[in-house]
């Protein structure tokens, strides 16, 4: 899915113009494309201490940990056109 900024929108622009979401199922895969550049950031589960040693070990990564029970969505009113 890709979202794109509304430059007519009344307030303050938001920085990023684009933005594309992709859905990586498989946490390696996720990782893999990390590494080589092919996404930006990513929502990473990380199951085992070895998998969070890996990426911390890179200085290419800032690693953020949060124990939570919530949900993540992105919710677009795409009824009424901009």
């Amino acid at each position: 899915m890709v979202v794109t900024r509304y430059d007519g929108y009344p307030d303050p622009a938001p920085r990023a113009a684009r933005i594309e979401v992709r859905i990586i199922p498989a946490t390696p895969t996720r990782l893999n494309a990390l590494h080589v550049g092919e996404i930006g950031w990513a929502f990473v589960n990380l199951d085992s201490a070895a998998e969070i040693a890996e990426v911390r070990s890179n200085p290419a990564f800032r690693v953020t940990q949060v124990r939570t029970s919530s949900v993540f969505g992105l919710h677009l009113d795409i009824r009424v056109t901009p």
